[in-house]
């Protein structure tokens, strides 16, 4: 195949493509809350206002969380624009700590502002922001030392920036707050903060002490850091490491509170956009120069890479309302399958090379996979087969917006099947369930059990429970290994997992949000973000910072 080049043009029209359909903004405000535990974990929740500069808004990009490690995304993360219109959340893995934050569907708003409420488990403690300290008179203190993400040019106007902290404590005073806390020391704070924020403390509607950090007007990469010193006796016994001494005020009495020491070099729109654009000529000229890599490219240029893009599928998370010893019995094989936590790929591995072997189907490629329909089934046993065979019978190829389809939707039916479920008591029911099974197949006729894997029973005996169980599949031996094409399926592994994650500072909210949302974008906006994102914006925009709106 010859070089063409037309292909040149290719990235840059997709530049444009994403320039053009894509909006701007700058926010209008940011209020964190943290609901600081006794065991320092954590729930940090986010209010960012962004107001409509030009074109479609659909969101922006959340990072700069250093050490914190987000473990779940509240699933009733929500935005609300002007006209007081509600929107689902869509929140993908970019990159690194790098979160994707847009408006679920491909939506986006065109005018006046979009205030995008989202919040997340964490573990402060685990990543170092808590630790223990004695004061100089010997007290025993816990120091909290931490700073919410910093935003980037979008911040450039901020009215202001504030932080409510949480703490495990329930006081027995209500009346003069502020005045009860500094007369009994119950929470020292560094010299610099009082000279940089305006701080208050009330007793929030939970009963617990809240403190509350206020800066006007921050601008663009502005850290909130806090440095302030609690009871010990306000938190339970854990491994938090021993300082050797009470820390000292570490910042100058002079300190410039229009200035943070921990800011990057500012930079403006213009600036990034002429970055991007270099990047793009010199990526245009490393492909001349590599015109093999460019054929190879083209190829594909249908997919435009599709299986390369990290694209984060949800894990089931199940409810903390469970009912003791209760067992959800009503879990179809696919179902039982995802409640099993069997890695998502052998699941579609499994249920391909099941109808492979009963001819409903043939696999001419493994990479891309493609699959042919031969027969079609009169009735399906599930509706995730029907999805299946319909996510290939169009075009003979799986798009991650098809696969993504199935897996939600398992997901939400799980959830709501099993919401009060002991999943402890459900999962050793279906494990039982399944060996007695593979009892039955030795005693009927050992020649029709499948030995996938020794290492991995429960897999082993699920799919022996699924294929002979089936009612449309004729009980043949089965001659070929069925997580063959389990490494075909072009699905990361990692997970943005969502969960009803219950708090304090959560909103009580009057709008029935879906059990679990899709954790990716359309094929197209994802390619551009693979390609353009990537190549561009990560190059030249910090990944220590949040903002970015698109």
């Amino acid at each position: 195949m010859r070089f063409s080049i037309k292909s040149l043009f290719f990235p840059v029209l997709m530049m444009l493509n994403l320039f053009a359909f894509s909006g701007s903004g700058k926010i209008d405000f940011v209020e964190c809350s943290v609901d600081l535990q006794e065991d320092g974990k954590c729930v940090i929740g986010y209010t960012v206002r962004y107001r409509v500069i030009s074109g479609e808004l659909h969101g922006f990009y959340f990072g700069g969380q250093d050490k914190l490690h987000i473990t779940a995304f509240s699933d009733k993360s929500y935005a609300v624009d002007a006209a007081g219109n509600s929107y689902d959340l869509d929140i993908s893995l970019v990159s690194g700590d790098k979160y994707d934050i847009i408006l679920a569907d491909g939506q986006g708003v065109s005018s006046g502002y979009v205030t995008y409420i989202f919040w997340f488990e964490s573990d402060m403690s685990e990543a170092g922001y808590i630790d223990t300290t004695t004061s100089t008179e010997g007290q025993k203190l816990v120091v909290f030392n931490w700073a919410p993400t910093i935003w980037d040019y979008d911040g450039n106007n901020m009215e202001h920036y504030s932080m409510e902290i949480l703490f495990p404590f329930y006081p027995d005073f209500t009346t003069n707050v502020r005045e009860t806390v500094y007369a009994q020391n119950l929470v020292l704070t560094e010299k610099w903060m009082n000279s940089a924020y305006k701080i208050d403390y009330q007793i929030h509607e939970s009963g617990r002490l809240m403190m509350l950090v206020y800066k006007e007007k921050p601008g663009p990469n502005y850290s909130l850091s806090v440095q302030i010193y609690l009871p010990e006796e306000w938190f339970s016994p854990r491994d938090f490491a021993e300082q050797d001494s009470f820390v000292e005020d570490i910042y100058s009495e002079d300190y410039n509170d229009d200035y943070d020491y921990r800011s990057i070099i500012q930079g403006s729109p213009v600036l990034f956009i002429g970055l991007a654009i270099l990047l793009l000529i010199l990526f245009a000229l490393y492909i001349i120069f590599k015109g093999k890599a460019l054929n190879k490219a083209k190829d594909t240029a249908e997919n435009i890479g599709w299986e390369n893009l990290d694209w984060t599928p949800p894990k089931v998370e199940l409810s903390t309302f469970q009912v003791p010893g209760k067992v959800c019995e009503n879990l179809d094989f696919l179902e039982i399958a995802f409640y099993m936590e069997i890695p998502i790929k052998r699941i579609f591995s499994s249920i391909l090379t099941a109808f492979e072997q009963q001819k409903y189907l043939q696999v001419f490629n493994m990479d891309p996979l493609q699959v042919k329909i031969l027969d079609t089934p009169k009735s399906f046993e599930s509706v995730y087969e029907k999805m299946f065979f319909e996510a290939i019978a169009d075009d003979e190829y799986f798009s991650q917006e098809e696969l993504q389809a199935i897996m939600n939707k398992a997901i939400a039916n799980i959830r709501e099947k099993a919401w009060d479920a002991d999943v402890d008591a459900t999962k050793a029911y279906y494990q039982d369930l399944m060996s007695r099974y593979q009892e039955k197949l030795g005693r009927d006729g050992a020649s029709e059990r499948v030995n996938v894997s020794e290492k991995d029973e429960i897999y082993d005996e699920w799919f022996n429970y699924y294929y002979f169980h089936h009612h449309y599949f004729n009980f043949n031996l089965f001659d070929r290994d069925p997580i063959i094409y389990e490494h075909s399926f072009p699905i990361n592994d990692d997970h943005v997992v969502y969960k009803d994650i219950h708090s304090d500072i959560i909103p009580d909210l009057n709008v029935c949000h879906a059990a679990c949302h899709d954790a990716c974008h359309s094929a197209c906006h994802s390619a551009c973000h693979s390609a353009c994102h990537s190549a561009c914006h990560s190059a030249c925009h910090s990944a220590c910072v949040s903002g970015g709106s698109h």
